[in-house]
């Protein structure tokens, strides 16, 4: 299993690994000429690696009423710099509604991504991010003594 993925441990039966195209950002989601420009440039691949839901865990979903969370998707985002990540990261946790954890991966470094989101009051089926955060690269060989017990 690859970096981070082994820190993970996602039950393997989570698996969906299916590619999700770009022009479906674009159809769906408001993005200015720079978003369009850095999405194009610096994003070759977006894939839904995992899908953990009840069903397929010992985890059970939780539903509030500002939140909820029924699943939770995992991303990976093959990026070929991590140069706009803050802006990327955000227009892909604005564009899916639902809980997400990004991995922004270049060759053998990563980054991670995970959102508040609460339900939109305006929208039905859409929700209002409210904070969001990435780290910065973690590189397995290289990690620093926090970023592994992060990662742990």
């Amino acid at each position: 299993m690859k970096f981070p993925y082994d820190y993970l441990a996602i039950p393997e039966n989570c698996l969906l690994e299916k590619r999700i195209y770009k022009k479906l950002f674009y159809e769906n989601s408001n993005f200015t000429t720079t978003d369009k420009k850095w999405f194009t440039k610096d994003i070759d691949h977006i894939r839904w690696q995992y899908t953990i839901k009840p069903e397929l865990t010992m985890i059970k979903s939780y539903e509030g009423e500002l939140f909820t969370y029924h699943e939770i998707v995992v991303m990976e985002v093959d990026v070929n710099q991590f140069n706009h990540l803050d802006r990327l990261s955000d227009l892909i946790h604005r564009s899916i509604p639902y809980p997400l954890f990004i991995i922004f991966r270049q060759e053998d470094s990563a980054c991670l991504s995970v959102a508040n989101k609460r339900y939109s009051l305006s929208h039905a089926n859409s929700a209002t991010v409210i904070k969001f955060w990435v780290t910065d690269p973690l590189t397995e060989d290289k990690l620093l003594e926090t970023e592994q017990q992060f990662l742990e």
